[in-house]
């Protein structure tokens, strides 16, 4: 554990979507509250991760979280990653959802989260970030 907790203590920004998965287990099996090795992070509803008040410590780690693959059909890993599609006039690629996803969705959509976590991690993180960041990757 002293090893999650040194990486915890890093700058939210230079978290990987790998590295918020594994936080997010951790803070809900073993009340891991990271606000108390990070002050970046809310202490708020007992030091959740995902919460109102980090949605900008999750913007940025869900931007890393796409991947594309030009000219080449990804197929999904997992019966419900999600594919989206980008064309352009020369050249289709692939933007395929990292297993964060997984992790994130349900937990936003929890009756246990707060009322408007969900709207406003959907207009910050996805219409805000993602679905721009998206735009570039494609060359949009």
């Amino acid at each position: 554990m002293p090893v999650i907790l040194e990486r915890v203590k890093a700058d939210a920004n230079s978290w990987s979507p790998e590295f918020l998965t594994l936080a997010i287990h951790l803070n809900e099996l073993f009340q891991l509250n990271v606000s108390e090795h990070n002050g970046k992070w809310s202490s708020k509803n007992g030091g959740r991760i995902v919460q109102v008040d980090n949605i900008k410590h999750l913007k940025q780690i869900c931007k890393q979280s796409v991947y594309v693959h030009p000219k080449v059909m990804c197929y999904a890993r997992r019966s419900c990653a999600v594919v989206v599609v980008c064309v352009t006039e020369s050249l289709t690629m692939f933007v395929q959802i990292h297993s964060l996803w997984d992790t994130l969705l349900p937990r936003l959509c929890s009756e246990k989260s707060e009322k408007d976590v969900l709207s406003k991690f959907w207009s910050e993180v996805v219409e805000g970030a993602l679905l721009i960041h998206c735009d570039q990757l494609c060359g949009h």
